[in-house]
């Protein structure tokens, strides 16, 4: 069994609403809260010593970066496979930012295009292209160096409600 105790990460103000482990460093991880911030946590195993010893205490982990991303909420975190200390978010403003975690201050990149919220996103095995999915049922892909326009703009699948109510439709007719 699990020891009760164990060390939390507590500076988000609101739900956190996605992690991502960093693919250059074992030790970091991001995080993205409602509260418009993401965060950037040092996860060394040390603050894990002696855990599950009988009086064992934790100490609750301190962000080593907090990022101002946006008023609205930041959906997702990513780090970029193999540009190290880059990270995307998707914010509810519907679009995506690229940080250098070396200043950020202000964002590298804002990718637009969205009509809706963001849903998901990934960087293809190079990194030179980004792609997302948004509620509005389209996919996007970006070359964040060609500007903020999505390069690619295509039609999503219906998903499952859409393919019951077309069956039922046809089900009608026939």
């Amino acid at each position: 069994k699990l020891p009760d105790l164990v060390p939390l990460a507590r500076s988000h103000t609101a739900p956190v609403l996605d992690t991502d482990w960093s693919p250059f460093n074992d030790t970091v991880v991001a995080s993205a809260g409602e509260d418009g911030k993401a965060m950037i946590w040092k996860v060394e195993s040390s603050i894990f010593e002696g855990w599950g010893a009988e009086g064992w205490e934790p100490q609750d982990l301190d962000p080593v970066a907090r990022i101002d991303v946006s008023p609205r909420r930041v959906g997702h975190v990513l780090f970029h496979p193999t540009a190290n200390n880059v990270l995307a978010t998707s914010t509810g403003d519907h679009v995506v930012k690229l940080w250098d975690l070396a200043a950020t201050e202000a964002p590298k990149s804002v990718l637009g295009g969205h009509n809706d919220a963001i849903q998901s996103l990934a960087f293809n095995p190079s990194g030179t292209l980004l792609a997302t999915t948004c509620r509005d049922r389209k996919i996007r892909i970006f070359d964040p160096r060609a500007g903020s326009d999505p390069v690619r703009v295509g039609e999503g699948h219906g998903g499952i409600k859409v393919r019951a109510r077309v069956r039922a439709s046809y089900t009608r007719v026939a």
